[in-house]
């Protein structure tokens, strides 16, 4: 071959590499490890961490994407089909043995609730919507769709917000669009399509009263894994006429959704109809091209863009100003427009540093009074007032302010005007809703307050306040709650988890994506960065703090690194073998410190009774075919462990061991088929065992075997994370979409009514200085004495028969104890305050 040729081979297979996008090999039907193979080669040399000089916003996202789906797959590697969780939750629905237990769950929403606050001039957001309808006639009725939040509305512009979908699996929402002939209509595109989480859709909804109750219409067609609905349209004419762009072309409706039909196989991402016209229609592809339709969408021709380019996710705007002006934006920020209703092109100026992520956030809108005036939405906003030749930093969440620009939160993903000639556009990005007038250089109005829809990877909770928190979100930053006040901690980043020093409460550490920590001594009034040499992780970010000591940290990556002086030094523990390799989870065990058991990404289960002076692998008879997705060790005995397993295989969701490994035993019985994602022993109960999964909260209780589903009041979520506080009987979750949530644990499971009544049981003095005595009085027999600390650390473990005794705790930080006297199944449980200052 020509040299020269050879060359422009080279170069062209490079760009296509580069040009691929998640969305587009999904489509293509490859399978997650391929799609996974190809993005790590596209992002050879790249980092998703904010604090590498080589950081890049794509590689980020596929990294969310990647975390996402690695623990959401079918046992054959590949994608679950669209419906898998709404099937598993009409499971739920019909399953008369999950829905005649009674429990005492009693969830309520935690927070955030209010705007974050910042000493910057950004804040974090509640979260990311990725679209929003406004009432044809009714100013103050929006609907805006949240990443994984479902539906919301309100009905006083944003005053409050109403969740719509809860009863529902709470998928993201793609888009929603009033029947201009019928405004108590609606449809929603169900789907994350701009984050790249498709195939989790229940869908086409529709609502026939005004948004408050939603039903699934289906396609008529097999939900395969790479299904998805991106974006529908709705001309006035014919009535009950809907357009949708889907995963498997453009489809077609002329009854109100109850049937479809195929009409083109275009990659097509966003559909437009031309204002005032109910037969032109345009439709931007995920490969660079624009689609046209003067027939309502009957059949597609691809329009002809002369000399012009596009590349990748296109998108485009028009204007009621004047029906042939057109703007379509190439993902790259490249921009062409159109001034005879597409049959000519020319190419105007790009803004510069234009950024969607990706494709991950792109978005454009054309004034409806003045066609010369447009915006655009990508990281930061832009503004032209010449019909795009020039372009100004006008919505900017990068931390600054000036003329004209001002701080809306970054990551723009939907732009439209409040309809009646208004220039007032509503914003959906990461942060949540804005609006404002761009004709003028005011300050955007953030209504975000009262959508509960923060995307939370992690938490940790101060044991002795259960109002403060530590957590970290998708979007949204690693925060710190007390009580209704949210304060950003890391900014500019996606948070994941935070721990809070147990005896001493202003010492706390918080972390994003990638391992980067920050340490503040002060609660947060200052930080300062942690440096872990030799330190790096994947998207997780596996901590513990030492059950007993909490100067002791344990950090899980590519290593296993331990601190005994609160982050100042580090020494390894593990090293992990293989470049790719991490450790995914994390436990110390309640009862032992030197007790430690952690799950790598390659499969391997590994424990260490010595400190991790020597290691043994677990993994034993264990399925591999879905990750570990979390460990949690039995608080007095370190030989009893407790796994859980995340994918779509079926009864093989939580496992125990009784032997250190020895042998397991699957203990999924009754559990539906859905991903479970974290697992928690809660100390100083009947062997209480807590699993957050994709659908909500289910409890194991003294090792029955069924699981009960722990979920009243609480929305049909993913939740990623519990934790607890023990001295008000607290459970939290963090879920993936709907904020925090925190309900009493099982039955008020730290004593037994019935037990503490018929046995008469002391515990003084309190406060003492770690000496205390036992008196369990009218009772003969053997009884079960566990002492522990806020954070469930095992400080006291013994069985006497002795009805009264002295217990001498030595080495212990001061701070809150509970002492749990167990007889048979039956628990009571007395706090004492241990101060090494008291007489």
């Amino acid at each position: 071959m020509d040299k020269k040729w050879l060359v422009l081979v080279s170069v062209f297979g490079v760009f296509s590499l580069k040009a691929q996008t998640v969305q587009d090999l999904m489509s293509q039907g490859e399978n997650y490890t391929e799609i996974r193979d190809k993005m790590y080669e596209k992002y050879e040399g790249k980092s998703f961490s904010k604090r590498s000089g080589n950081y890049s916003r794509e590689f980020k996202q596929f990294k969310r994407w990647e975390y996402f789906w690695k623990h959401r797959l079918s046992p054959d590697g590949d994608f679950p089909s669209a419906d898998a969780l709404s099937k598993a939750w009409r499971d739920i629905q019909l399953s008369d043995a999950q829905m005649s237990k009674t429990t005492s769950a009693n969830w309520e929403f935690f927070g955030p609730k209010n705007l974050p606050t910042s000493d910057i001039t950004f804040y974090p957001g509640l979260g990311r919507i990725n679209a929003i309808a406004m009432h044809p006639t009714n100013r103050n009725i929006i609907l805006a769709g949240g990443a994984g939040s479902g539906v919301w509305k309100t009905t006083d512009k944003g005053q409050t917000w109403t969740p719509k979908m809860d009863a529902m699996p709470n998928v993201g929402i793609s888009d929603i669009v009033y029947d201009p002939n019928n405004p108590n209509v609606i449809y929603a595109a169900s789907g994350d399509a701009d984050g790249n989480r498709n195939p989790y859709s229940t869908g086409l909804l529709k609502s026939t009263d005004g948004g408050e109750t939603w039903a699934v219409f289906s396609l008529g067609q097999d939900p395969s894994a790479e299904f998805s609905i991106k974006r529908i349209a709705m001309p006035s004419s014919p009535a009950n006429t809907l357009l949708i762009t889907t995963s498997q072309g453009i489809q077609k409706s002329t009854d109100g959704g109850a049937t479809f039909n195929v009409v083109s196989t275009v990659s097509a991402f966003g559909i437009w109809n031309v204002p005032n016209s109910n037969t032109d229609f345009y439709v931007g592809t995920s490969d660079g091209k624009i689609y046209r339709s003067t027939n309502t969408g009957d059949t597609w021709s691809e329009v002809n863009l002369g000399s012009a380019t596009l590349f990748s996710r296109v998108e485009l705007g028009f204007t009621a100003d004047d029906e042939n002006f057109i703007i379509a934006l190439g993902q790259f920020g490249n921009i062409i427009k159109s001034v005879d209703g597409g049959s000519t092109w020319t190419t105007v100026t790009s803004p510069p540093q234009y950024d969607s992520q990706g494709g991950y956030n792109m978005t454009v809108a054309v004034s409806p009074t003045d066609k010369d005036r447009i915006i655009i939405g990508g990281v930061n906003g832009w503004r032209s007032a010449d019909g795009g030749t020039t372009w100004e930093n006008y919505l900017n969440g990068y931390w600054e302010t000036g003329q004209p620009y001002f701080y809306v939160h970054s990551d723009h993903h939907v732009m439209k005007f409040i309809p009646g000639g208004s220039d007032t556009l509503l914003v959906g990005n990461d942060g949540g809703v804005f609006y404002g007038d761009i004709s003028a250089d005011d300050a955007f109005q953030d209504i975000t307050e009262g959508l509960y829809i923060t995307q939370y990877y992690g938490l940790g909770s101060l044991r002795t306040n259960r109002n403060v928190i530590i957590a970290g979100a998708q979007d949204n930053d690693a925060t710190y709650i007390n009580g209704n006040n949210i304060i950003g901690i890391l900014p500019g980043s996606d948070g994941f988890d935070g721990m809070i020093d147990y005896a001493d409460p202003n010492i706390a550490y918080a972390s994003i994506t990638g391992g980067a920590t920050s340490k503040t001594t002060d609660g947060w009034q200052t930080a300062e960065d942690v440096n872990i040499p030799g330190f790096s992780s994947n998207w997780e970010v596996p901590m513990a703090m030492h059950p007993t000591n909490p100067s002791t940290l344990f950090y899980g990556g590519n290593k296993l690194m331990k601190t005994t002086d609160k982050a100042t030094t580090w020494s390894e523990l593990y090293s992990v073998p293989g470049q790719f390799n991490t450790i995914m989870e994390l436990a110390v065990a309640p009862s032992d410190g030197d007790n430690i058991v952690f799950a790598v990404s390659n499969g391997e289960l590994k424990r260490t009774t010595d400190g991790g002076q020597n290691w043994t692998d677990i993994i034993g008879s264990l399925p591999t075919t879905s990750p570990i997705s979390g460990i949690a060790i039995h608080s007095t005995n370190p030989d009893t462990i407790y796994v859980s397993y995340s994918g779509f295989a079926v009864s093989t969701k939580v496992y125990k061991t009784t032997d250190a490994g020895a042998t397991w035993e699957n203990i999924s019985y009754n559990l539906p088929n859905i991903p479970v994602n974290h697992i928690a022993y809660a100390a100083g109960t009947n062997d209480d065992v807590y699993i957050a999964t994709d659908l909500g909260v289910y409890v194991n209780s003294a090792g029955a075997n069924t699981w009960t589903f722990y979920n009243t009041n609480l929305p049909y979520t993913q939740v990623m994370e519990l934790d607890f506080h023990y001295e008000s009987n607290t459970i939290f979750a963090a879920t993936y979409g709907r904020g925090i949530w925190r309900s009493s644990l099982l039955n008020n499971s730290l004593s037994t009514p019935e037990l503490d009544n018929r046995v008469d049981i002391k515990v003084y003095p309190s406060p003492n200085n770690g000496v205390f005595s036992i008196d369990v009085k009218e009772f003969s027999g053997d009884y079960e004495v566990t002492v522990f600390n806020t954070v469930g650390g095992v400080v006291y473990h013994n069985t006497s028969t002795i009805s009264s005794q002295k217990i001498s705790l030595s080495d212990v930080v001061d701070g809150l104890y509970f002492v749990s006297i167990k007889i048979g199944e039956e628990l009571v449980t007395k706090k004492i305050v241990v101060s090494a200052n008291h007489d």
